[in-house]
């Protein structure tokens, strides 16, 4: 029995699924219709001789994920289906229907005219969202004067590269020079799917500022915000912020750090409350950043409460360049965050660029936490209601790429369950196993008669 290929790390919509469905019970073709030879087209590469028929779903599952623009593929799916036509009408032929990822395709292995000739050529998609994390990394010069920006970038990359494929990425780095603080954020213009090479050749390059610069984080965090708004009026899904710093944030007017770190608050939570964009805060280790802040950040950036400010009673009206940016916030209002008893209980990633190991799994389990662990079929398929058991679902990991079964729970607690026959979602320690960075793939599995083409 062939094993289905490795499937690289895929968050969100971008973890390519296979949904298997046992066609044992397949009958006789009509009478006067012979058995048609199997396609040997490339594309299919379907081997219904094999009474498991893993080659046929190995060839949906590799086209499915051939997309670059987040569709999997619409010509591979297409071809894929077209060479179905053929390898499908095999009459007597055990092998499984399946249903690759995201833009993958629908397979039989029945006979045209049979009882279960709507299972074929059906053009199916699974439809979670497909997540979109910025990347924003500070570039002030103690990033330089710290030794963290070679292994940092080194680290970042790494991570970027294992998991662009699945991860629509943006990119960008930001500092500030001079009393008047004018934001110099710089980015990749593009925020997609297969965005290493881009974001490669954009970050490869830079080099130490060779001046003295700042840290205008809540102007640059207002910019990220505004360009993932602007990204989501053509590819709507759920955005991502995922911050880089070692310093405070600044005005670069050398003002109270309470002050800049209160608007950072009011920046971070307008973020979540209005756009609905969370911020991931990863800080670097350097002594001099202020921890109780970034704990802070960390509960205001993903919509947990924040508690009392630190005094900001003596702040001064915002810088004139930092308050063009932030137009929403009151230049003189004190504080601008909003702010209660206790802490959310959320703490800032904390990571060592000279850990290189230790950095890159960081980084790439928090990516991996935003993956969803619901997956539809649009609609297209649905379960028999009462007979969802018979189904399975398995998680492929580096360390098991056979996978492991995880139980049926229709109460929801652990395990999978279906959702008004056309939606599987995972719970408990299954989606937990499904988020972790170690997985690799997730397979479906239901025979072909508890399945209703719709």
């Amino acid at each position: 029995m062939r094993r289905l290929p490795l499937l690289r790390t895929l968050i969100g919509a971008g973890l390519c699924g296979a949904l298997l469905v046992n066609c044992s019970a397949a009958q006789d073709p009509p009478e006067g219709r012979a058995p048609q030879t199997p396609s040997n087209d490339s594309t299919a590469q379907g081997d219904t001789g094999s009474t498991d028929g893993s080659q046929a779903a190995t060839s949906g599952a590799t086209s499915a994920g051939s997309g670059a623009d987040g569709s999997g593929g619409a010509s591979s799916a297409s071809a894929t289906a077209a060479a179905a036509g053929g390898a499908a009408s095999v009459a007597s032929t055990t092998g499984p229907l399946f249903v690759g990822g995201v833009g993958g395709t629908f397979v039989g292995t029945r006979d045209q005219g049979g009882p279960m000739d709507a299972c074929q050529g059906l053009a199916i998609e699974f439809t979670p969202d497909i997540p979109t994390v910025f990347i924003l990394v500070d570039r002030s010069t103690s990033m330089w004067d710290n030794m963290y920006w070679d292994p940092l970038r080194e680290g970042v990359l790494e991570v970027v590269e294992r998991l662009h494929l699945d991860v629509r990425f943006g990119f960008g780095t930001f500092t500030g020079v001079g009393n008047t603080c004018p934001l110099d954020l710089q980015h990749v213009g593009v925020i997609d799917r297969n965005n290493y090479d881009a974001i490669a050749a954009f970050y490869e390059p830079i080099g130490h500022p060779n001046a003295a610069t700042d840290t205008p984080t809540p102007a640059a965090l207002q910019r990220a915000r505004e360009l993932l708004e602007e990204d989501n009026l053509t590819f709507p899904g759920p955005k991502f912020i995922m911050l880089v710093t070692d310093g405070n944030p600044d005005y670069c007017d050398n003002g109270q750090v309470e002050c800049r770190a209160d608007t950072t608050v009011r920046v971070l939570q307008d973020a979540y409350a209005e756009a609905n964009i969370r911020t991931f805060v990863v800080g670097l280790p350097d002594p001099g950043i202020n921890q109780a802040w970034l704990t802070a950040f960390a509960n205001a950036g993903a919509g947990q409460p924040v508690s009392a400010a630190q005094d900001t009673e003596f702040c001064n009206a915002l810088p004139a360049a930092t308050a063009a940016i932030l137009p929403n916030v009151p230049a003189d209002q004190w504080p601008q965050g909003t702010y209660g008893d206790t802490m959310g209980p959320l703490t800032p990633y904390t990571v060592d660029p000279a850990q290189r190991d230790q950095l890159v799994e960081e980084i790439a389990g928090v990516i991996a936490g935003v993956k969803s662990c619901v997956f539809d079929l649009e609609g297209e398929l649905q379960i028999v209601e009462g007979r969802e058991q018979e189904g399975s679902v398995v998680i492929q990991t580096i360390s098991n790429p056979t996978g492991s079964p995880q139980p049926y729970d229709p109460s929801g607690v652990d395990g999978w369950k279906v959702n008004d026959g056309t939606q599987i979602e995972l719970v408990g320690s299954s989606c937990d196993a499904l988020r972790d960075p170690e997985t690799i793939g997730i397979q479906f599995g239901f025979p072909c008669e508890i399945i209703i083409p719709k």
